[in-house]
């Protein structure tokens, strides 16, 4: 089974092709791309902020024609994507550690991802999340980043500028390190449990998708449909602040590698949001309903309950600010 993972791993890497003149030199300046020194992530950092980066005119584009009364919006994002920081500030390297949490032999396939680049508070707010597993007694393994980039021998390092894949390539080096549930939180999901009920979810269905609450989710006009040829009316918005995956259910595995082979299509798919989008169509195609849990959104400081909801257990609370 690890051997076959490893193999459509390889093989949907391959698949991916996209180039241009600026990258081509970038990769040729590297000393080592699956081991890239403190000076290779701060030439990539120089191209992320001073190259021409043809790819992100077809974000501006799109995002012109779909929200033409919000171009400052639009500025903010393609300047995270323009000032995205591999290294710290004062030359710390990237961190990588592996935190083994009260790991029973059920749970030692459990994993826990989460991933922070240099900028700003983002270190900071990764280690609460980590001492907050902590208090709450989870059970399994932690995995983290800070600046770098994930899944470098399996040649990840090709994805850096491409903002947002380092959540695809970050599970995938969990897989072959030999976890097969595999949970991904964004920076600013902040756990309320052990998360015992979330890993039964990952284990009992073969996956953990969270519905968004906040977000009223029509994709009928929506480009990406044309490619996946289906309508869009209705199909629940899942949100990429948490995303588990059991890699040992087949169809959980294929929505895992269509997601990523279809992140990595820069001629459908190349805009902002555009993994929510692609996740939320594929596990509408596959039958694959949201998993029923909603959290606690921050309001004023405190942790309110989304409105008109009568949801009783809640394992998450959203804090961007924390």
């Amino acid at each position: 089974m690890r051997f076959f993972i490893l193999l459509l791993i390889f093989s949907f890497q391959l698949a991916w092709s996209y180039t241009d003149p600026e990258l081509d030199r970038l990769w040729n300046s590297l000393s080592d791309m699956t081991n890239p020194t403190l000076e290779d992530y701060r030439i990539i950092e120089s191209y992320l902020r001073n190259a021409d980066r043809p790819y992100l005119d077809s974000l501006r584009t799109t995002w012109e024609s779909y929200h033409p009364r919000n171009l400052g919006d639009l500025n903010g994002r393609l300047e995270q994507r323009r000032n995205f920081k591999l290294v710290g500030p004062n030359g710390e390297a990237p961190v990588f550690e592996v935190h083994e949490m009260n790991v029973t032999e059920e749970t030692k396939d459990r994993c826990i991802l989460i991933y922070a680049s240099y900028n700003s508070s983002y270190p900071r707010k990764l280690s609460n999340i980590v001492e907050e597993l902590r208090e709450r007694a989870f059970s399994g393994t932690v995995m983290i980043r800070i600046g770098g980039f994930p899944n470098l021998s399996e040649g990840g390092l090709q994805f850096c500028p491409f903002f947002g894949v380092w959540k695809n390539e970050f599970i995938k080096e969990a897989l072959r390190m030999g976890f097969t549930k595999i949970l991904h939180l964004d920076t600013s999901i902040h756990p309320l449990t052990n998360l015992n009920s979330v890993f039964e979810s990952i284990e009992n269905t073969g996956y953990y998708l969270l519905y968004s609450v906040d977000t009223s989710c029509n994709l009928g006009n929506h480009q990406h449909l044309t490619y996946l040829k289906k309508d869009g009316n209705n199909i629940p918005w899942l949100p990429g602040y948490i995303i588990g995956f059991n890699f040992t259910h087949p169809k959980v595995r294929a929505l895992f590698y269509d997601w990523d082979y279809a992140t990595k299509d820069f001629d459908h798919f190349n805009y902002f949001g555009s993994e929510e989008v692609i996740m939320s169509i594929l596990a509408w195609q596959k039958g694959l309903s949201p998993t029923a849990c909603y959290f606690h959104r921050v309001h004023n400081g405190a942790i309110a309950p989304p409105e008109n909801r009568a949801t009783t257990h809640y394992e998450f609370y959203f804090d961007a600010s924390r």
